[in-house]
Formats: C-alpha cells, sequence, structure tokens
C-alpha cells in the first residue's frame, strides 16, 4: 500500500488508478481515498518496485509514499 497526500475525492482517485495502471505489472489498483491511500496487485511476473509506483504518481502531480 502506498499513501497518497491529497486523494480526498473522486476525481483524484480515478486520477490515481489511472496513473497507477499505466505501470507495466499492475494488475489491479484499489483506491481508499477515506484513508489517503491505494493498493496494487501485481501481474505473477511482474518486478515492479514501490519507487516505480511512486514515480508514475508523481509524474501525474500526485505526491505518494510508502508507509511507514
Amino acid at each position: 500500500a502506498l499513501k497518497v497526500d491529497g486523494l480526498k475525492d473522486e476525481k483524484t482517485a480515478a486520477a490515481t488508478k489511472a496513473a497507477l495502471m499505466k505501470v507495466p505489472g499492475v494488475a489491479k489498483v484499489a483506491v481508499y481515498p477515506a484513508q489517503g491511500s491505494v493498493g496494487v496487485q501485481f501481474d505473477a511476473k511482474a518486478k515492479t518496485t514501490s519507487a516505480e509506483l511512486i514515480e508514475a504518481l508523481e509524474a501525474d502531480g500526485l505526491t505518494a509514499a510508502n508507509f511507514k
């Protein structure tokens, strides 16, 4: 799961999901606006890192980080 700052409405949720679905290896994205987080399910052979997911979100103007 990733924390996404500003994830508060359906418009931001849709943008978040769209940005993550473009990342190779991502199979499914669950967006949780109330928690300000997203969960990502990967393809079986994916080697995608959380850094790649964060980079994709930041490229779309969103701020994201791993939960600590």
